[in-house]
């Protein structure tokens, strides 16, 4: 197998960057047309980290959309990735920290 060598890195990185603009761009243009939200997560503060972040993440993604499903919501929902959704303060609180 071949190292990737900095003008590979930089062909990559490029490359992404590219995707990524693309997927924003068409994310907006659905939104400008009206056929897609983009959503925000409430703020969630806990002492501890989920064990697994990215099932946390995903579960807490799956039920704020439903939140938005039953209230009639029907376009498709794009979550702001930029946004703070989970602060960790490293002090767990009995009642909040220990019921998962």
């Amino acid at each position: 197998m071949r190292k990737l060598t900095d003008t590979d890195s930089e062909t990559l990185k490029s490359a992404l960057e590219k995707l990524e603009a693309d997927r924003e761009r068409i994310i907006e243009e659905k939104i400008a047309r009206d056929e897609a939200v983009r959503a925000t997560l409430p703020v969630e503060v806990l002492g501890l980290a989920p064990d697994n972040e990215d099932e946390y993440n995903e579960r807490r993604n799956a039920e704020h959309i439903a939140k938005l499903r039953k209230a009639g919501e029907t376009r498709e929902i794009y979550f702001d990735d930029n946004a703070i959704a989970l602060i960790v303060t490293g002090v767990p609180r009995a009642g909040r920290d220990f019921r998962r």
